[in-house]
């Protein structure tokens, strides 16, 4: 997953080491009936990160995938150093009313339902993510959790939509947050919402006439969205974010700079560049 530095002609260029944090966006929720939600944007981190010193790297940062209208949602977009020399997947998009099966992705999303039938789950990436959880269609009409960074997504059950699933936390110059949470399915037979795995993941929608719309993701956690119920389309996922940091002063430029303790740290929610100067 992660790439040496390159050699020169001239021999082995200087490099810079640092910390990293890549999250990927989240899928989107299916949509319709009994719908699931989005995986989780994949979260990879990296203590022995390197790049060339006095050379620019493209940053990309993920995009969340659309929500589902009568299918599933798709997936998010990756998040990457300079075409993969770094890189972490965008979440699986969830199983919707015209397409049940959850996609694979960082986190897989959800599998849906459609009558009698449920659909598979979409498959998480090692290290990345976990797999979606599947539908209930014999007696809730609900649609599975998307996978997270940290757990797998939810199975429906007889009485309530799979759940999505937690994130994983990240901890990033002594302060931790939790990236990657999957969204949650919808159930049409429900008067309520299921809340989203935490980090980010989106709510999964209802069979009121006001709660059919699965919510949205958190964009900058690379949350999955919920999944819709009785028409209602799936919540989109919600954007990744790339983190660099490292002890000491300031050696780089790119990303919004900020200071915590001894750690310089550069951030990233919109695509950019960064370059070690020393």
């Amino acid at each position: 997953m992660f790439s040496k530095s390159f050699a020169l002609s001239q021999g082995i260029a200087p490099t810079a080491a640092f910390n990293l944090l890549l999250v990927a966006g989240g899928g989107g929720g299916g949509g319709d009936d009994s719908s699931a939600g989005g995986g989780g944007g994949g979260v990879v981190t990296s203590t022995t990160a390197t790049l060339e010193i006095a050379q620019a790297y493209t940053v990309t940062v993920g995009a969340g995938g659309g929500g589902g209208s009568q299918g599933q949602g798709s997936s998010g977009t990756n998040s990457l150093i300079e075409n993969s020399l770094f890189s972490s997947l965008g979440g699986g998009g969830g199983g919707g009313f015209f397409g049940i099966d959850g996609l694979n992705g960082g986190s897989g999303g959800g599998g849906a339902t459609r009558d009698a039938s449920v659909g598979a789950a979409g498959l998480g990436t090692s290290g990345q993510g976990f797999n979606g959880g599947i539908g209930n269609a014999a007696t809730s009409r609900a649609g599975g959790g998307g996978g997270g960074g940290g757990a797998v997504g939810g199975n429906a059950t007889a009485s309530a939509a799979g759940a999505g699933g937690a994130g994983k936390s990240v901890t990033v110059a002594g302060a931790a947050t939790v990236y990657g949470g999957g969204g949650s399915g919808g159930r049409a037979d429900s008067t309520t919402r299921l809340a989203g795995g935490n980090g980010g993941g989106g709510a999964g929608g209802a069979g009121t006439s006001t709660l059919r719309v699965g919510l949205p993701g958190t964009d900058g956690l690379g949350g999955g969205g919920g999944g819709g119920a009785f028409l209602g389309e799936g919540g989109n996922g919600g954007s990744g974010r790339v983190v660099i940091w490292y002890a000491g002063a300031q050696r780089a430029t790119g990303g919004t700079v900020s200071v915590a303790g001894a750690n310089t740290i550069h951030t990233f929610t919109t695509s950019g560049t960064i370059t070690f100067t020393s």
